[in-house]
């Protein structure tokens, strides 16, 4: 294998904390793979990135769907059991100006 063709990929990044006491830190074991693997993987996460931006869109828009649809159900439910704006006339009108059927009998 020739080394121009090899690429270092670190094991993890190391993540730093402020610490009071400075520790000897352990360098950690460096891996080696061939510049195909290397491009390969490159590939691969294009790929999953590429999948995971349409998922993110597709996520948007069915929101967006969802807040349509939760509108109009707000709407047509105001319109089923919101106030009415033609009120019916009251009882007492009604009393008045139908004939009782006591009266009608005698």
């Amino acid at each position: 294998m020739n080394a121009s063709c090899q690429k270092l990929l670190p094991l993890y990044t190391p993540e730093t904390y402020d610490q009071v006491i400075d520790l000897p830190v352990e360098k950690p074991p460096l891996i080696f793979i061939s510049e195909k693997e290397y491009l390969e993987l490159k590939n691969e996460l294009g790929y999953w990135q590429a999948l995971h931006k349409k998922a993110v869109l597709r996520e948007n828009k069915l929101k967006q769907t969802i807040k349509e649809q939760e509108g109009q159900i707000r709407d047509l439910r105001n319109r089923l059991f919101g106030k009415k704006s033609e009120k019916k006339s009251s009882n007492k009108d009604e009393v008045k100006s139908k004939p009782s059927i006591l009266s009608m009998v005698k």
